[in-house]
C-alpha cells in the first residue's frame, strides 16, 4: 500500500494463481471469471493487504494458501476498490513458496533465505479495467524482495 495512501482505498486485495489448474474452474460469481486468461489458473495465495503490514516479523496472513508444484505460469490479481489489474507470465520459479508476498521473516519463501527475485519474464499478459493498462505476449521484469 505504500504510495497508495492518497487513494484511501476501502479494500485492497492480492491474489496469486498458477497454471495448469488442477482444481475445478472458477465459479461465475468470482471476479476472475470475467478475465479469459484466468480460466486455466488455480488460486495459490489470497491476501487482504493490511494498512500496516508486519512482514518483518512474520509472514503475510493469507486467507488462502496452497502449496503446489508442476506449474508453468504465474499470475497476480490486484484489486483496489473497484479497479483491478491481472498480470500473468511464464513461471519465474518452480517453487510456489517464492511466488507469494516477499517478507523478511524466514516463514516466507524457502525458509532459509528471504525471497529475492529480479529477472526478465516472458509471455506477459495484462488485463485491467483501468484504461490503457493492457497487453499480451509482452516481456517484463519481476522484482520481488522484502525491502523498500
Amino acid at each position: 500500500r505504500q504510495g497508495c495512501t492518497a487513494l484511501s482505498p476501502s479494500s485492497f486485495s492480492f491474489n496469486v494463481l498458477n497454471q495448469p489448474a488442477i482444481l475445478s474452474p472458477l465459479p461465475p460469481s468470482n471476479p476472475l471469471a470475467q478475465i479469459p486468461d484466468a480460466a486455466d489458473f488455480q488460486l495459490v495465495y489470497s491476501l487482504d493487504i493490511p494498512s500496516r503490514p508486519t512482514y518483518r516479523s512474520s509472514k503475510p496472513r493469507y486467507s488462502y494458501e496452497l502449496g503446489v508444484s508442476g506449474f508453468s505460469r504465474v499470475a497476480y490479481y490486484l484489486q483496489l476498490d473497484d479497479s483491478y489489474v491481472w498480470v500473468s507470465m511464464d513461471a519465474f520459479t518452480d517453487d510456489s513458496r517464492k511466488i507469494g508476498v516477499p517478507c523478511l521473516s524466514l516463514e516466507c519463501g524457502d525458509g532459509v533465505n528471504p525471497t529475492i527475485i529480479q529477472q526478465i519474464v516472458s509471455n506477459v499478459n495484462v488485463e485491467s479495467n483501468v484504461p490503457g493498462l493492457s497487453g499480451s505476449g509482452l516481456d517484463g521484469n519481476v522484482e520481488f524482495w522484502p525491502y523498500n
